[in-house]
């Protein structure tokens, strides 16, 4: 780098809660800084500072208490980064369940917030009232079928864990709030139903971030429900139909 006259900018990631990777907040993160600063081709440019553990917020109040102490945690940081002379021009971090938190800090400069984009399921069950800012909606959907209702308490879709991950609590189903996803399977998902007759279901995808790669390019396509034969490429505001994510250069329904 130094022959060819380049500077590389390096931020550094602090450890605000996740505990899975980052600097230790404060002192260390400082030093570490120290370190980049001195480096002729290197330029020290900021702070990552996400708290995964509690981007997913029940209730304001609760969410609100690790993210003050992550938040804490960056402007101590950031206090003793100015002490020391050296600038940071960019603290990120933040993400769909907290946002509200860290723009409402002032010590963050940029937002990490993504999945709002599709609204998972999980995201979807956050307390978003107190805060004052209006709710994202669900944009991306799996359309399913139903396979068996054998019981009337009970119905049988072909989505499972093949469609969608539960790692973050089980898929919701989209319009009906009577009729719960109880149980997944690698091909199938069982539905409990209540005073309802089981019919084709969509349903949101309970945690959309493990939907794609960051590799992927992704096409949106809305499928008309009088023709589900029929696919047209459409934005993911689309209020019709179902929306469904795949990927390029083939488009499928």
């Amino acid at each position: 780098m130094r022959a060819a006259g380049v500077t590389l900018d390096v931020p550094i990631e602090i450890d605000v809660g996740a505990h899975r990777c980052g600097a230790v907040p404060g002192a260390p993160a400082v030093a570490l800084a120290r370190q980049i600063a001195a480096c002729r081709n290197l330029r020290f440019a900021g702070l990552q500072a996400y708290q995964v553990q509690h981007s997913t917020c029940a209730k304001s109040p609760t969410g609100a208490r690790p993210i003050a102490r992550a938040v804490g945690q960056v402007q101590a940081t950031t206090r003793m980064l100015a002490a020391a002379g050296i600038p940071c021009d960019t603290v990120t971090g933040g993400g769909t369940g907290s946002y509200m938190f860290e723009a409402a800090s002032s010590a963050y400069h940029e937002l990490q917030a993504g999945s709002y984009i599709f609204m998972d399921a999980d995201y979807a069950r956050n307390e978003w009232t107190e805060s004052g800012i209006p709710q994202f909606e669900h944009s991306l959907f799996v359309w399913t079928t139903v396979d068996e209702h054998a019981a009337p308490e009970r119905a049988v879709v072909d989505a499972g864990l093949k469609a969608s991950s539960v790692d973050s609590g089980m898929p919701r189903v989209a319009d009906y709030s009577d009729i719960d996803y109880v149980k997944a399977s690698d091909e199938h998902g069982v539905l409990q139903l209540t005073g309802l007759r089981a019919s084709g279901r969509r349903q949101a995808e309970a945690h959309s971030r493990a939907l794609r790669s960051d590799r992927e390019s992704l096409r949106l396509v809305r499928v008309h429900p009088q023709r589900p034969g029929r696919g047209a490429v459409a934005d993911h505001r689309a209020r019709r139909g179902v929306v469904a994510a795949v990927t390029s250069p083939a488009v499928r329904a």
